[in-house]
């Protein structure tokens, strides 16, 4: 009875879990049709970029083990450079949104490369630092940034002949952008790449013996971050059509760190529920906007306690886990212990 119960549930669960990504993306590709506030559509357009940020911080700091404090800046890199590309020189969006997506995967790289000298505690300071840097530079660079007016006039975007300039067009623009980044992350994670990041995180001596080179490793975890954070900053200039320096600050940095730890730190589904959900919530409820330091605080507090009281579990993995026990427990020709181990 066992043997013939376990194929069944494995192919069920199996089933289960190839289809849930497919069906979550069938219902937010069908939501602009019944959600017609252009708010809202605004306000889940941008989600979309956030949720690319942090699941950018999942690889780099819940895989790699490098502490990113510079989402943000990667992020204004790429929008930045798509903005002169597509305002100065003429580049099409696509064309831009790739040359933006490669630059700041390459200064995601040479940041990364800092990590080769440093450790600890001394890499969240390189971070900040480098963000703090970035940020004068972003607010003085006159020519290219704008400085303190921003970056205006910022072209609309053409995809196949048609311009985005609807609420709905920019919510399907951040989508595709989110799904793309997901797609890529998810498969990085899975492979063998994805295997090297959790061994440099849990023991670089280790992870030579088996040899696995930390430092190559470590540079590409944040070359993959800024990969993610320059294709948003492209999808931000068609968005809103205007740029400034506030918008890639510290803070807004340690805002894609909370989401990120919010949504379980190794969890790339998890950083997108946590992105969207808290971004909505504090844009949506406009009182809440001057509180979204308590109400960001608040949640990683109790994200924090609730994984002390799991045992360092994310609440999401364990919440999977104890519903298939309760599954399992309900198939009397099922021992639980096999049903687990096949479930996982």
């Amino acid at each position: 009875m066992v043997t013939r119960a376990q194929p069944r549930r494995s192919a069920a669960a199996a089933l289960a879990r190839h289809a849930s990504d497919p069906a979550a993306l069938l219902l937010l590709v069908l939501l602009p049709l019944v959600v017609q506030s252009g708010f809202v559509l605004r306000v889940l357009s941008l989600s979309w970029l956030d949720a690319i940020l942090a699941m950018g911080v999942v690889v780099s700091y819940g895989y790699a083990g490098i502490p990113n404090m510079s989402q943000g800046t990667l992020y204004g890199v790429g929008a930045y450079a798509v903005a002169n590309l597509m305002s100065n020189s003429g580049f099409s969006f696509l064309l831009s949104a790739v040359i933006g997506a490669v630059i700041a995967a390459a200064i995601g790289g040479l940041l990364g490369a800092t990590a080769l000298r440093v450790r600890g505690n001394y890499w969240w300071l390189v971070t900040i630092a480098f963000t703090q840097v970035m940020f004068i530079v972003f607010n003085s660079w006159t020519a290219v940034t704008g400085g303190e007016g921003g970056f205006i006039g910022i072209p609309l975007a053409r995809i196949g002949g048609m311009t985005l300039q609807s609420f709905r067009s920019f919510y399907y623009l951040g989508l595709a952008a989110l799904a793309i980044v997901y797609v890529v992350y998810r498969r990085v994670c899975r492979s063998r790449v994805g295997s090297a990041m959790i061994a440099v995180r849990s023991d670089e001596t280790a992870a030579r013996g088996l040899g696995i080179s930390p430092g190559a490793i470590k540079i590409a975890s944040m070359v993959l971050a800024g990969f993610g954070a320059g294709i948003a900053g492209a999808c931000l200039d068609s968005i809103t059509g205007y740029i400034d320096a506030q918008t890639f600050s510290l803070t807004f940095s340690f805002n894609m760190m909370l989401f990120a730890i919010v949504g379980g730190i190794a969890s790339l589904r998890g950083a997108i529920i946590a992105s969207v959900a808290l971004t909505y919530v504090t844009t949506e409820v406009t009182s809440l906007v001057n509180y979204q330091f308590f109400i960001f605080g608040g949640t990683v507090l109790v994200a924090l306690l609730v994984r002390l009281y799991l045992g360092g579990r994310s609440p999401v993995t364990e919440l999977r886990r104890r519903w298939r026990r309760a599954r399992g427990a309900g198939d009397a020709t099922v021992e639980e212990p096999a049903v687990e181990v096949v479930a996982e």
